[in-house]
């Protein structure tokens, strides 16, 4: 599968994501009390994306940028071929561009347990304020400041 969005580097609760909406569903997991890991380790020929832990059960999770309520049968199942080669010996949960619904995060693959959370959709609203852009956050410079600067290159 072909991407047309570029992946944005993204810092969130000092672990360093590979893309923001992997790191818009840490975010979504602290607001919803899953324990998880990121990138926990590898197996043959695929990285788990996250280790999560809720009620009792680990799961691993794939994050790909598809909407799973429409694409899971074309796009979805062709992009995340790699977890449910694993399937057999793990729990896994497709997670894809938003939570499914607002009682389902995702899409269990066989024998995972349905990964539950009540209010999905306003803890993904705003696991989405706690991971977007945010500019520079050094003080603004003053006329002073800039005045400043230019006399020095000036000087040198």
């Amino acid at each position: 599968m072909i991407y047309t969005i570029k992946a944005i580097p993204t810092i969130y609760n000092n672990v360093q994501f590979r893309s923001r909406l992997e790191a818009r569903w840490a975010a979504f997991f602290d607001l919803s009390g899953i324990e998880w890991d990121y990138e926990p380790f590898d197996l043959d020929g695929w990285t788990p994306d996250f280790l999560l832990r809720a009620g009792g059960v680990d799961m691993l999770s794939e994050v790909k940028p598809i909407d799973f309520t429409r694409d899971l049968d074309t796009d979805g199942a062709e992009a995340c071929e790699k977890a449910i080669l694993h399937r057999e010996r793990y729990n896994i949960v497709l997670l894809g561009i938003s939570p499914i619904s607002d009682n389902s995060i995702g899409v269990p693959i066989e024998r995972c347990p349905v990964a539950g959370v009540k209010g999905s959709i306003e803890k993904w609203r705003l696991a989405g304020n706690q991971v977007q852009w945010l500019p520079d956050e050094r003080p603004e410079e003053t006329y002073y400041d800039q005045m400043r600067r230019i006399f020095r290159r000036r000087a040198a």
